[in-house]
């Protein structure tokens, strides 16, 4: 009776992963649905985007547009940083400092890709005084 039991709470067990796995790809397809008819308002707004999006949606953009701009070496050398530090992290702490110049690396690119994005696009995403 008790195998039974068993092969029926596994099965519950997976029914449940199966629809948690499931509303987190639906959540994930509502986020990149969101940003894309954000993209499309700011297409249709056309000149003066700041007449139709709030500052949050053009930052929104415009963080998404600098991370697309990332090269294939900017990222493996952030997330290499902070992978190895995750994995140096329990050798007395030393993963903390990789992990430390990663977050600033992944930051400061960050910074510079949304300054490219906001020089090569003024009327887009407007100046910024950084």
């Amino acid at each position: 009776m008790s195998d039974i039991q068993t092969k029926v709470a596994a099965r519950r067990a997976e029914l449940a992963q199966e629809e948690k796995i499931r509303s987190e790809k639906q959540a994930a397809l509502a986020r990149e649905q969101k940003i894309i008819d954000q993209e499309e308002r700011l297409k249709v707004a056309g000149e003066s985007t700041t007449d139709g999006l709030s500052p949050v949606e053009i930052e929104a953009i415009l963080h998404k547009q600098a991370k697309s701009l990332w090269s294939t070496q900017d990222n493996v050398l952030v997330f290499g940083l902070v992978i190895g530090g995750l994995i140096l992290l329990p050798v007395g702490g030393l993963g903390a400092i990789p992990i430390a110049i990663g977050l600033f690396m992944a930051n400061s690119l960050g910074k510079r890709y949304r300054q490219t994005l906001r020089d090569r696009y003024p009327d887009k995403f407007g100046r910024a005084d950084t």
